[in-house]
């Protein structure tokens, strides 16, 4: 984890004897800052195939990809997303505000409406609107018979260990398939 050093803007002036002084301590600031922009995690899950919402049942959404090897940590390869285990959820390795985008392509239909939620530390399905732990999320009533597309973004404070996961509702009185456009992501940005 890296350690909060707070910045002090400091005037610098060119020149000898007139110079700023330049201390070991001001240079790990600088360097502190530089490791934390270096270490700003970010991920992005995607879906090979398409993902069946049953009609009327709330669906944990799983991610099976990463957008070309887009999970890291720190310059590393991370455990932001795992491909194998619980799969629907982007866990933060760092402590800090993370921005936190859903994107989901909506198949032809209808009927019913469409509904989709972030939750944080919650892979809980909430059984009516406004349960669970939201964070972010978005309404639909399709009203063309094309693909659709749905967002949901939240900005959600994380501890290290803490997660997201969004979980999707519709009820257009059969099962539809989410697209492989959908897409799950968070940056951390402070």
């Amino acid at each position: 984890m890296a350690i909060i050093i707070p910045y002090v803007k400091q005037t610098w002036v060119d020149g000898p004897g007139g110079g700023t002084p330049t201390s070991a301590a001001r240079l790990g600031v600088i360097e502190e800052g530089v490791l934390d922009v270096s270490l700003s995690p970010t991920v992005r899950t995607l879906r090979s195939a398409v993902q069946t919402i049953t009609t009327g049942t709330w669906t944990l959404l799983l991610w099976n990809t990463e957008t070309g090897g887009w999970d890291q940590a720190g310059g590393a390869a991370s455990t932001m997303h795992d491909n194998s285990t619980n799969t629907g959820r982007l866990t933060a390795q760092f402590a800090g505000k993370y921005l936190v985008v859903l994107n989901l392509e909506i198949l032809s239909n209808t009927t019913g409406v469409r509904l989709g939620y972030i939750q944080k530390n919650s892979e809980a399905l909430p059984a009516t609107v406004g349960t669970g732990v939201v964070q972010g999320g978005f309404v639909i009533t399709p009203s063309t018979p094309a693909t659709n597309y749905a967002s949901a973004t939240a900005l959600v404070d994380l501890a290290v260990n803490d997660y997201v996961a969004a979980v999707y509702f519709q009820n257009s009185g059969g099962n539809l398939d989410n697209g492989v456009d959908s897409s799950f992501a968070m940056t951390r940005i402070a």
